[in-house]
């Protein structure tokens, strides 16, 4: 994978960085659909912007559907419970 390849530590100041990129973009797997993660990390590898927070928004822009639905008040007021009453 060429993120792999640039995320590689040049010296061992870059490996805390290399190692955290290496980890967090696999974890966003966990809310990203394949696809669209790994066509952000090829960007990233093609642009040189290695940055992970930088490739989650770049994955994020390339979702097409939205990330949860919308729900209406209306809806969501029928799902209302009374307040419990204290009775002494």
């Amino acid at each position: 994978m060429p993120l792999i390849d640039a995320a590689n530590p040049k010296r061992d100041t870059d490996r805390v960085a290399g190692t955290r990129a290496l980890v967090e973009l696999p974890l966003a797997h966990r809310r990203l659909p394949t696809n669209v993660l790994v066509a952000a990390m090829d960007h990233a590898a093609d642009s040189g912007v290695l940055d992970p927070q930088v490739v989650l928004i770049d994955a994020r822009r390339g979702q097409v559907e939205p990330v949860a639905p919308a729900i209406s008040v209306a809806t969501l007021a029928k799902h209302e419970i009374s307040r419990p009453v204290l009775v002494p």
